[in-house]
């Protein structure tokens, strides 16, 4: 299923229906389909569109916050995505992990505790069904944590688990009904806020990992971007997610 889900909003990212629409055009030799085509492209690209979406998604009020302006919870809740697998020598060459773009979610997570936000720090045990190591994440993230000074009886890590949804369900398995604080990346923060409040925890908001820097408009942000398009991509994910989430709960 978690394949499913991964690969159904590929069929409607910007650079599929560009292509499909490059393959329209050829089949059916239709110019307007292949200007189409080049007119999406470039929306999809430039970074002034890219960063207006990502802006939406993340929400106009969302700041980052310090630890002073949170108050207490039970726990400090991490949700993953934060890490990637690869090859580490010398030979034979090994598996480990490194950090990913989103690793300000473990970074932010460990200052709240340090904080004395919450009495546990919570990490959850996320795992695809086609990664290679055999821990999750979360317990690699719990090595982490240790290894910087956060005592191990202060540590929970979920089970193995494959998206937001079932993240939120373990999670208030361990706490049922309790009070938290969520950190995830800000585009992220309004779709796990709902879920985790649909399984009835009482959920404080913690946003991290913003993608859109704070800086002057320039030439530069009208011209097509790799960076850009896939800001967008991920985005329009985002959107498509809490659109899926939406229908299902309606």
């Amino acid at each position: 299923m978690i394949t499913l889900h991964k690969i159904l909003p590929v069929a409607v990212s910007p650079i599929v229906l560009v292509l499909l629409l490059v393959a329209a055009s050829m089949r059916w030799r239709r110019q307007a389909l292949a200007m189409l085509a080049l007119a999406l492209l470039w929306v999809a690209s430039a970074p002034v569109v890219s960063q207006s979406l990502v802006r939406f998604v993340e929400g106009s009020q969302v700041v980052r916050l310090s630890p002073e302006q949170v108050e207490a919870a039970h726990a400090v809740v991490v949700l993953g995505g934060m890490s990637t697998t690869v090859r580490a020598g010398p030979p034979p060459p090994a598996l480990i992990r490194e950090w990913s773009e989103a690793a300000d979610r473990f970074a932010a997570g460990v200052e709240l505790f340090r904080a004395g936000k919450g009495a546990r720090l919570v990490f959850t045990g996320g795992r695809l069904p086609w990664e290679r190591l055999p821990e999750t994440e979360g317990d690699w993230l719990r090595g982490q944590a240790i290894a910087q000074g956060v005592p191990a009886e202060a540590i929970l890590v979920t089970g193995p688990v494959e998206n937001t949804a079932q993240e939120a369900q373990a999670v208030a398995q361990m706490l049922p009904r309790g009070r938290i604080i969520l950190v995830t990346s800000a585009f992220h923060m309004p779709r796990a806020c709902a879920l985790f409040e649909a399984q009835g925890l009482q959920v404080v908001p913690y946003p991290v990992d913003f993608r859109v820097p704070e800086q002057d408009m320039t030439v530069m942000d009208w011209l097509p971007s790799a960076e850009a398009l896939k800001l967008t991509d991920m985005a329009w994910r985002e959107l498509l997610g809490r659109a899926y989430y939406w229908v299902k709960v309606w």
